[in-house]
Formats: structure tokens, C-alpha cells, sequence
């Protein structure tokens, strides 16, 4: 069994033969840190991140749980994107009013 499962590339079965906790605990949704992500870093990342956050649920539910973890890991990735752009961004506002680009 163990050397069909690592044939198929079945990962939810561990080396005993039994399903492991990965499809018994429901993944974070990350819709908090996506709105979050959305109002106070860079906006276009973080509404693709609250698409990605809404779906986890519903996909749990549905039974796609694989799904849903790819989802939530997607949601996860996304907030990171958002507050890395923001960062990115600030200090380019930042170096470009202490260089003086722009006159303020």
C-alpha cells in the first residue's frame, strides 16, 4: 500500500495504511488578513486573496478537501504578496520625497 501510495503520489496516506490529519482538520480560511490585506496594503492582491479566502469554506464543505487547502495555502500567499507590495511601495514614496522628486 505504502508503495502504490508513493507510486500515485498520494500524500494523505502515511506509512501505516491510515488517512493522516490532513484532511480531518479544516484549513484557515485567512479572510481576516485578506481584508486586512485588501483596506491597508496593496488592494489588487489582497481582493484576489479574499476570492481565494471565500472559497476555502465552501470547498470544505463540499468535500474538495485537497482543494481547500490548496485555496487556503493560495489566500496565504496573496496576503503576503499585498503586504510586500505595500512595503515595497511606501518606501518608493518614502526615498522619493527625501531625494526630492517630488516637491511636497
Amino acid at each position: 500500500m505504502l508503495f502504490l501510495s508513493i507510486i500515485l503520489g498520494d500524500r494523505r496516506i502515511d506509512g501505516v495504511g491510515r488517512k493522516s490529519d490532513y484532511e480531518s482538520v479544516e484549513p484557515n480560511d485567512y479572510l481576516g488578513w485578506s481584508i486586512l490585506a485588501a483596506l491597508c496594503c496593496f488592494w489588487p492582491t489582497g481582493i484576489v486573496a479574499i476570492i481565494f479566502s471565500a472559497k476555502v469554506k465552501s470547498e470544505w464543505r463540499l468535500g474538495h478537501k485537497s482543494y481547500a487547502y490548496e485555496l487556503s495555502k493560495k489566500a496565504k500567499k496573496f496576503c503576503w504578496i499585498s503586504l510586500v507590495a505595500a512595503i515595497c511601495m511606501w518606501e518608493l514614496v518614502w526615498v522619493s520625497i527625501y531625494e526630492g522628486w517630488w516637491e511636497v
